[in-house]
């Protein structure tokens, strides 16, 4: 009896870490970036695992520095990692479930 608790203990887990992952995969994210308090440094772009930010290459701000953008808005998974890397607090990550 305890191997079978065992296993059915194993499932469980396993299927509510595909729920989780379906319920993270299904909410979707808006970054919103102060364009000013942004210095390039680019640590958000390289940390986002939707790869849903960029450099604006083309533009600078008041500081003559490019600034991250939300290039792919649809790809945004409200993970947040861009906002906890962020150096200068710029980043702000908002979560909207479907």
């Amino acid at each position: 009896m305890p191997a079978q608790a065992t296993r059915l203990s194993r499932q469980l887990i396993q299927r509510i870490k595909t729920v989780e992952t379906e319920v993270l995969m299904a909410s979707k994210g808006y970054v919103e970036i102060s364009v000013e308090g942004c210095k390039g440094c680019g640590l958000c772009v390289i940390n986002c695992p939707t790869e849903c930010l960029a450099l604006n290459t083309s533009d600078t701000n008041s500081f003559g520095l490019h600034y991250a953008y939300q290039a792919k808005e649809d790809k945004c998974i409200a993970y947040q990692n861009c906002a906890v890397i962020c150096p200068d607090a710029a980043i702000t990550v908002y979560k909207k479930t479907a």
